[in-house]
């Protein structure tokens, strides 16, 4: 599905994010909210006794964590967890997907059978930063030096003089998302360098990135 800000602005859309408490679902959601969309639902198989645990750990190294989790609980959105987990997902008009949805029990036969109808407009972080960055992106994937690779290249171009960002697989720095929200210091002649994984790459993106880096390609990611 084609997204733009004016799409995601829809209040009439009827969107479900997969995996509120990790790091990919909890910044598309306060993206969504940020955009103003209405019509949003999330979902997290925990408990939601879990749920406070189990954000600090996914955004375990995360600058103000617990802020962020402050912010989580107070956004306007419902969450079923697991007793309730993908509740009227089958009336989604778009999905959210984490990189690893596919390798969990709990998603099949439910997420996985509307995933294959292809009926349901499919997208996730890397593909919202892709389509939504103005300015050119840099994709760096392989099995092993991807975030070693990525912080090089954007310290090298920032150290020319570049305004660039980083976003993507590595966990520990501010998601992109919440800047494009902004729309403040971010223009068409910034660069964004995007760490991808493996498990990103199985869910087709909309767009591509500009230029692909890859680092290496061992056994274990064939």
């Amino acid at each position: 599905m084609h997204l733009t800000f004016e799409t995601l602005r829809n209040t009439n859309l009827n969107i479900h994010v997969i995996g509120a408490s990790a790091v990919e679902g909890s910044a598309i959601a306060r993206f969504l909210f940020s955009m103003g969309a209405k019509h949003v639902t999330l979902h997290d198989f925990c408990e939601h006794k879990e749920f406070n645990k189990r954000f600090l750990s996914f955004h375990n190294g995360v600058e103000k964590r617990t802020e962020l989790l402050q912010f989580m609980k107070k956004l306007p959105y419902q969450i079923h967890f697991s007793s309730s987990y993908l509740a009227n997902i089958e009336e989604a008009e778009l999905i959210f997907l984490p990189q690893a949805w596919y390798k969990y029990d709990f998603n099949f036969p439910q997420l996985s059978a509307v995933v294959e109808k292809g009926k349901v407009a499919i997208s996730t972080m890397v593909d919202l930063c892709l389509q939504l960055f103005p300015g050119k992106t840099i994709g760096v994937t392989g099995t092993h030096g991807k975030t070693t690779v990525t912080r090089l290249i954007t310290h090298v171009l920032k150290s020319s003089g570049e305004n660039a960002f980083t976003a993507g697989n590595e966990r520990h720095s501010e998601q992109l998302l919440s800047l494009l929200a902004d729309k403040k210091g971010i223009n068409k002649n910034d660069l964004l360098i995007l760490e991808i994984s493996n498990r990103q790459l199985k869910i087709p993106f909309e767009k591509y990135p500009d230029i692909a880096v890859i680092t290496n390609i061992y056994p274990n990611h064939l």
